[in-house]
């Protein structure tokens, strides 16, 4: 990603968007997050320094109920506080 002019910060900050949308506002989950199942490109017909992410191995996902994900969210939000 280096080689390629990527910013690292910018990586990450699209994963992590990206993770929080899908579990933590619409309850989806990709049972299987790790690199080999993530392709990040520079996003077509934007700006140089924007990228986005490509997510691949679409079978494990689980959907959270409304109360299931609250519930995700407020033990990941007492984690890290």
């Amino acid at each position: 990603m280096q080689q390629m002019g990527l910013d690292l910060k910018d990586v990450a900050r699209v994963i992590g968007e990206a993770f929080t949308y899908m579990t933590y506002e619409k309850g989806f989950v990709h049972g299987d997050p790790h690199p080999g199942n993530m392709f990040i490109r520079r996003k077509e017909g934007g700006k140089p320094h924007e990228v986005e992410l490509v997510l691949l191995d679409h079978g494990i996902y689980a959907e959270l109920s409304n109360e299931s994900r609250i519930n995700y969210a407020i033990l990941w939000r007492g984690i890290l506080d």
